[in-house]
């Protein structure tokens, strides 16, 4: 498949035919978060990993994230999205230390 595939205003990504349904999915090493952490990067936003997957890479927690969640510093509005999986953004002041 050739077709660019949407995940938000101005953010295209690879699809291909999922095995499963058939349907264009997203295409991405790193899945969705992946793909969302590259679009972030490609649009200037600063990022770093949530609390809970520090804490996990960390060794502090066993619990495994499975949301896909990101601290942005700055403005940032745009969703991204993969069918029904959506990126959520939590502004990094509001995060406690």
């Amino acid at each position: 498949m050739n077709r660019p595939f949407p995940a938000c205003y101005g953010v295209y990504g690879r699809a291909v035919v999922s095995r499963l349904s058939g349907d264009p999915a997203l295409y991405s090493r790193g899945g969705f978060l992946g793909a969302a952490r590259q679009a972030l990067t490609k649009l200037g936003v600063t990022w770093e990993p949530s609390e809970s997957e520090r804490d996990y890479n960390e060794g502090r927690s066993t619990q495994i994230p499975l949301n896909p969640v990101v601290q942005v510093r700055g403005r940032f509005s745009r969703r991204l999205r993969d069918g029904k999986q959506e990126l959520v953004l939590i502004n990094a002041k509001q995060v406690k230390r």
